[in-house]
């Protein structure tokens, strides 16, 4: 356990420091620049708050993400770069098709849950305010994040496990 102040673990003591069941000063980069596509975040914080995010109220899934953010940069010390998703790929319709239909019989409201694009074009002006580099890329972010880490040797962080495919090596 780490003591700050005199208290072991002091981050779970403090409001909203609970959600962090990890050692954050092992997340630390020192100021590298982390790309980030952001599509699995949007998703988590969008889960989180699933009914407001379901009957259109996106404000608390904003907050959250700006949250997490907020996380990553002062605490572990990253220069976060975001990609967000940009059309639907049109080679993956079958794909699209699969999933909506899942979440059309889905029980629960994590199944429901969708990025959609009002959401994702919210989400680029929270990270405009914060200042935070921001890139949409032409259809899904997971082939530009993988890019921008194979050619200029950047960290990319991502839930899709398709960066394996794209040679990242983890």
């Amino acid at each position: 356990a780490i003591r700050v102040m005199g208290v072991n673990d002091l981050l779970k003591h403090l409001p909203g420091g609970e959600i962090y069941h990890h050692d954050f000063y092992k997340l630390n980069m020192d100021n590298k620049v982390v790309i980030i596509d952001a599509a699995g975040l949007l998703w988590q914080c969008a889960a989180k708050h699933g009914t407001d995010y379901l009957a259109g109220n996106y404000t608390p899934a904003l907050i959250e993400f700006a949250h997490h953010l907020n996380f990553l940069r002062s605490i572990c010390q990253w220069r976060v770069r975001l990609y967000f998703d940009g059309k639907d790929n049109p080679n993956k319709r079958f794909e699209d098709n699969r999933r909506d239909q899942k979440r059309t019989n889905a029980t629960d409201v994590y199944g429901k849950i969708k990025n959609t694009p009002e959401y994702i074009v919210l989400a680029a002006r929270v990270a405009k305010s914060m200042k935070i580099k921001y890139y949409v890329s032409k259809e899904e972010a997971d082939p530009h994040v993988s890019y921008e880490s194979l050619t200029k040797g950047l960290t990319p962080v991502t839930g899709d496990s398709d960066l394996i495919a794209y040679g990242i090596d983890t």
